[in-house]
């Protein structure tokens, strides 16, 4: 602490956790609130230290949300991604595999409440209400980043899966944007593509500043109309590189950079439909669709057999149908006139 307190501004980012704001560390408090309001970042996690009250002189050096007290709530917190929309946590704690987070063991709340800052990350108690897991403030020119929960370890104990090393990097960046963890090559495997082609990205390490990095890169892709967070995983066969794939669906220009913003890359996507790009038949779709009136798909090889699978047993119907002569004009004048004739024969042989 002797060392961090001679000159704050060597440093871009100051983590504090369980900290005791007490008269003796007057001289950091003092450097703290300066070193802040000055574009400093500051990450707080506060412990049971922090529960007690602190001195009026305390209250008025601190940085004003680090001046309330905090209540230490034992109760598990569930973490809920969906209450924050726009949480910067989304993409880092989304698990595609459905994992579910385990809850933590506590929580602090401060007192009073969070008031002017913006909630980050959201959790949830066992009465479903909301508890503040990361909070972001303005102070300043600076930013503060305080935690409401010391327990985020339970998440990699508890499920096996490396789950803090996303957690931590989006908290770092939160706290301090410009803060540089890497600093490398971004590449991808072409220029021009076609919307939903998939394009594969790699990062290369040219130096490692953070070593919690090294299980995970976050690049920031800006499309036509919004912005997202790819996270590339170790390549399996290159020390040092990272690599995943980006499925684009709408057409325009894009933009792919790191953290410190010193590595980019450029892509464009051309308008295509999804049916021509890929041509082949859903086979499983055609077979559901002939199902139900008791058909089959066939492919072209099989339409040779086609013919042979026709039943050819020959069908041999009766029908009885009642008519009357006189429906049609011409046959109700024949038989008249056949009638006439024979009357007349008979007439002329004087037959009755």
């Amino acid at each position: 602490m002797e060392e961090i307190q001679t000159d704050l501004s060597r440093w871009t980012l100051i983590l504090l956790h369980n900290f005791t704001f007490t008269a003796t560390e007057r001289p950091f408090i003092e450097k703290l609130n300066d070193y802040v309001t000055n574009g400093g970042g500051l990450l707080f996690l506060p412990g049971a230290n922090n529960s007690m009250p602190l001195s009026p002189e305390a209250r008025n050096l601190l940085p004003a949300p680090l001046a309330r007290m905090f209540v230490i709530t034992a109760q598990p917190v569930f973490l809920n991604l969906d209450a924050v929309p726009d949480s910067p946590y989304l993409s880092a704690l989304r698990d595609p595999s459905g994992l579910d987070l385990p809850p933590l063991a506590d929580s602090f709340t401060p007192r009073p409440a969070f008031d002017s800052g913006r909630t980050l990350l959201q959790g949830k108690n066992v009465f479903d209400e909301p508890v503040p897991l990361v909070v972001s403030h303005r102070y300043g020119l600076g930013r503060m980043v305080i935690l409401g929960s010391h327990s985020f370890w339970r998440w990699n104990l508890l499920t096996g899966r490396d789950v803090l090393t996303p957690f931590w990097l989006t908290t770092l960046y939160q706290a301090y944007p410009n803060l540089r963890t890497q600093s490398g090559q971004i590449l991808v495997d072409g220029y021009l593509f076609e919307m939903y082609e998939k394009a594969r990205i790699s990062y290369t390490a040219l130096s490692t500043v953070a070593s919690a990095t090294a299980s995970g890169v976050p690049l920031t892709v800006s499309g036509p109309s919004k912005q997202e967070t790819l996270w590339l995983q170790p390549s399996a066969s290159t020390s040092g590189e990272f690599e995943g794939h980006y499925t684009p669906v709408e057409p325009g220009e894009y933009r792919i950079a790191n953290a410190a913003g010193d590595a980019t890359a450029e892509f464009v996507v051309e308008s295509s439909s999804l049916e021509l790009h890929d041509l082949r038949q859903n086979i499983e779709i055609l077979q559901a669709i002939a199902k139900p009136t008791g058909g089959s798909y066939a492919n072209q090889p099989a339409w040779q057999n086609l013919a042979g699978q026709i039943p050819s047993t020959a069908l041999v119907r009766e029908e009885e149908h009642t008519r009357f002569y006189g429906e049609k004009w011409w046959l109700a004048l024949s038989l008249i006139g056949f009638l006439a004739g024979e009357w007349f024969l008979r007439w002329r042989k004087g037959l009755p």
